[in-house]
């Protein structure tokens, strides 16, 4: 009975992490704890993608990768969760903000770390290693502390890491609108900015009925233009489950509704599911 009313109460304090107190009042139980990860500095690639992975490394004895070494068949990473982040186009470096990447219910006792890269091709991919043996994309290795909490600040000191050493499932896509004319995407993205004031982001949510983890995130902040392209989370969808879908402006939460179930080829989630946008406002943008 304790079990199932803890379940409830993680449930419904999912957005905020899950720090629950017995009934007699002596001791906090956290079942899971929530990755919280802030980037510092991330100005020079301002109005780039970056693309977070939590992932468990199988042999965790071989350590932090150095930024020259080439794919490795005995480096396997387990995937757990996945981010992507459209970093602000703030024009003003003094006024570039930190970027936050909170994601609740993912963080075990396992080892963990987070790979991350800036996707400069925009092709939802590691690019290889220069003939140089050097990054040709900016991708980092760091380990998670058993908190959940780490920062990072923008450093020309690489670890090197590939898609074939990740082992994850099928992608979960948020689609955007195509082949609309020029005046709905000004009007889109007219939006991004009229209902909100920093950010608009997108949790989706694994198991959310019993034991709820974050493992799919975007963001975008309001000086962002919506992309152009769908927003892809590789590796993330396990076959047949169904997702709660929940965007935020400003971090408060909208509406919450459960996606398709997903299929072989993966999930694909509509505009109108993710975007909180007013149905009618939409449609409008949309016929213009």
């Amino acid at each position: 009975m304790m079990r199932s009313s803890q379940t409830s109460l993680c449930a419904l304090a999912l957005l905020a992490g899950c720090t629950l107190t017995t009934d007699s009042g002596d001791r906090v139980i956290t079942e899971r704890l929530d990755l919280d990860f802030t980037l510092f500095a991330m100005f020079p690639h301002r109005g780039a993608q970056l693309d977070v992975a939590l992932v468990h490394p199988v042999d965790p004895s071989l350590g932090i990768p150095p930024s020259n070494e080439l794919p490795n068949p005995a480096r396997q990473y387990q995937l757990r969760a996945r981010a992507r982040i459209l970093v602000p186009a703030e024009p003003s470096e003094s006024l570039f903000p930190p970027i936050s990447v909170l994601l609740p219910g993912v963080v075990t006792n396992e080892p963990l770390q987070v790979l991350f890269y800036v996707d400069t091709e925009l092709n939802n991919k590691v690019e290889p290693l220069t003939p140089e043996l050097k990054p040709f994309e900016h991708t980092w290795v760091k380990p998670v502390p058993e908190t959940g909490e780490l920062t990072f600040t923008h450093q020309f000191d690489f670890q090197a890491f590939y898609d074939s050493e990740i082992v994850g499932s099928t992608d979960i896509v948020l689609e955007v609108p195509t082949g609309v004319s020029a005046a709905a995407t000004a009007c889109l993205n007219q939006q991004v900015t009229t209902i909100a004031k920093k950010t608009i982001d997108v949790r989706i949510v694994f198991n959310f009925r019993e034991s709820p983890r974050v493992v799919g995130y975007f963001k975008m902040y309001t000086t962002n233009t919506l992309p152009t392209l769908p927003i892809k989370l590789v590796g993330i969808a396990d076959n047949q489950s169904v997702y709660l879908i929940s965007p935020a402006i400003d971090g408060v939460p909208t509406r919450s509704s459960p996606s398709s179930p997903v299929t072989d080829t993966g999930l694909s989630i509509p505009f109108e599911q993710w975007f909180p946008i007013d149905h009618d406002v939409l449609l409008g943008c949309l016929a213009m």
